[in-house]
């Protein structure tokens, strides 16, 4: 499980995790083998990591900002800025990046943090086009275009869907 970490997922979770008996999930739910159920595990590493474990107080970025948790946010850009370098090293440089999703489309401070952590590789934003959060944000002029661009999965599975159902 190789990921950037995200708002209840920590991306790339610690194997003892899976063994850890301190936990204080065991006591609630253990395997009676002595270790922790498989359910408790999947939940631990599904939905109770991420940014909610980092902050201990939220896994929405919005309530991190107002609580100031900059060890989480710290966190969760330093993770994005380096798996951006470890593929940028991987394709020898970036043509363009695309900020999608709740937090990369909503949060303009996550993302004026990432560019800043890119800025190596290129990356410049237009500070009033960051701030609108539409399309092109990158400065003019800038080596590497950066976008915003709106997701709409719940759309796309449903056109997935009644394609495989020829509805």
């Amino acid at each position: 499980m190789k990921a950037v970490a995200t708002q209840t997922s920590r991306g790339r979770p610690a194997p003892r995790c899976i063994f850890e008996q301190d936990h204080p999930a065991r006591s609630r739910r253990s395997h009676p083998a002595g270790g922790l159920a498989a359910k408790t595990i999947e939940n631990l590493i599904y939905r109770r990591s991420g940014l909610l474990d980092v902050s201990g107080v939220s896994s929405d970025m919005r309530t991190l900002r107002q609580s100031r948790s900059p060890e989480a946010i710290a966190l969760f850009v330093y993770r994005i800025v380096r798996e951006i370098g470890s593929l940028a090293a991987a394709l020898g440089g970036l043509d363009g990046l695309v900020f999608t999703a709740g937090i990369g489309e909503h949060d303009a401070a996550t993302r004026a943090e990432v560019a800043a952590g890119c800025g190596w590789l290129g990356l410049k934003l237009d500070a009033a086009r960051n701030t609108l959060g539409i399309g092109r944000i990158s400065a003019d002029g800038a080596p590497v275009s950066v976008w915003v661009v709106p997701t709409d999965e719940e759309r796309i599975i449903a056109r997935y869907t009644s394609q495989a159902l020829v509805l």
